[in-house]
Formats: C-alpha cells, sequence, structure tokens
C-alpha cells in the first residue's frame, strides 16, 4: 500500500468515537459550574476520553449508520434477526447433546 492511499482513507473509529464523544461530554459539561474550568476541564477531558476510546477500539455504530452500510437491522435488544437464529441454533445444539461426562463408562452410579 503506498502512502498517498493511506492519507486517502478514512479513519472510520475516529468518526464514529466523535458522537459518542460528543454526547459523553454533553453530560459531564452540566456537572460542572464554573466557566473556566468547565472549558479547561472539558478540552482535557476530550482529549484523554478520545485516546482511552480510540485505544479500545470503541465506536459508535447506530442503525443509520448500518442502514448505510448495508447491514441488517438490530432489533429492540441489540441482536440481528440472523444473530439470533445462530444463537438458537447453538442453544439447541447444546440441550440435544448427550452428557456423557456425567454417565461413568463402567456404568457406575454417581456419588454427590
Amino acid at each position: 500500500m503506498k502512502a498517498t492511499d493511506q492519507m486517502m482513507r478514512q479513519d472510520m473509529r475516529r468518526l464514529r468515537i466523535q458522537p459518542l464523544l460528543h454526547e459523553i461530554l454533553h453530560i459531564v459539561c452540566n456537572h460542572l459550574s464554573d466557566e473556566d474550568y468547565r472549558r479547561n476541564a472539558m478540552r482535557e477531558l476530550q482529549h484523554e476520553l478520545f485516546d482511552k476510546l480510540y485505544e479500545m477500539g470503541a465506536e459508535l455504530v447506530t442503525d443509520h449508520t448500518r442502514a448505510a452500510m448495508g447491514l441488517p437491522a438490530r432489533g429492540p435488544d441489540g441482536w440481528t434477526m440472523e444473530e439470533l437464529i445462530e444463537l438458537e441454533k447453538k442453544r439447541l445444539e447444546l440441550l440435544t447433546q448427550p452428557i456423557r461426562h456425567f454417565i461413568p463408562a463402567d456404568g457406575q452410579t454417581l456419588r454427590g
């Protein structure tokens, strides 16, 4: 990859952190009283929180973002229909497996 290719590519993580960071700082700002302190504290908080969120790989992916990317919608509990189907398949798979490790191979009964 050439350096120009890297420069032309947008940092989507950075773009997705910004709305989340904005909302966090808006809430925090409401709890700071002194205007000068608030201005300085917010600047420091913004940099520190942004760096931490970026380092953690945190992003805000909204329903609108998912639709723009062509991804399926999430339900009210945060799962797509496809994910729910896969979870249910795994759950049923576990429920229908024999309980081999609880039944001794030699036919003896288990003791508590």
